[in-house]
């Protein structure tokens, strides 16, 4: 499970900042760092999160989800995640 958090919408909500963690030996474990690297996707150092882009509306956590999923295991569905 991967555990989500919102930290930044663009004013048109197209663009979004999000923020992983794992809960590792029942602590928290703060994974954005690998999350950049594994997906290749760009860190918002304003807002301290992945950036990542899509429409309005649309599950952006899902997205980034599959991204990882797909990165790790060749499978975008391996994976689960929830939002905090």
């Amino acid at each position: 499970m991967i555990y989500m958090i919102l930290k930044h919408t663009s004013a048109s909500g197209i663009q979004r900042s999000i923020d992983c963690y794992i809960i590792h030996d029942s602590k928290p474990m703060w994974i954005g760092p690998v999350v950049e690297q594994i997906t290749g996707l760009r860190w918002d150092k304003i807002h301290d999160g992945i950036i990542i882009k899509g429409v309005v509306g649309m599950d952006m956590g899902l997205t980034l989800l599959h991204g990882i999923s797909s990165a790790l295991f060749d499978d975008p569905n391996k994976l689960k995640h929830t939002w905090l």
